[in-house]
């Protein structure tokens, strides 16, 4: 029996894609495969190729998303732009969706990817 869902990874992405400008790229690595679903693996790139780059990741264990939430009030709030003609922003927002998605430490395979 799967876990019961509590929160929609395609809402996230929303929320996310809502809150990007015009120095924004979007990838998609690759998909997730989860039983019936397949999650987007999403990188956000900020900046202008700078020299300079920030890694900022977040939603390795699905049970703690603060650190997604702090993403999306990092892009939501701009805060970033003051800091653009020298420093790039890599974002990887959620690692775990299925976790985020079931409010679980694992992912779908029952494994912790911090581990």
């Amino acid at each position: 029996m799967l876990p019961l869902k509590i929160r929609d990874y395609g809402q996230l992405l929303n929320r996310i894609y809502l809150a990007l400008n015009d120095a924004s790229k979007i990838y998609t690595l690759g998909y997730i495969q989860n039983y019936s679903t397949s999650y987007p693996f999403q990188k956000i790139h900020i900046g202008k190729n700078n020299s300079r780059r920030v890694l900022i990741s977040a939603g390795i264990h699905g049970d703690e998303p603060s650190g997604i939430e702090t993403i999306c009030t990092f892009l939501e709030s701009k805060i970033y732009k003051s800091y653009l003609n020298q420093w790039d922003f890599i974002i990887l927002p959620c690692i775990n969706p299925y976790g985020f998605e079931h409010n679980t430490r694992e992912n779908q395979d029952k494994k912790d990817l911090n581990r």
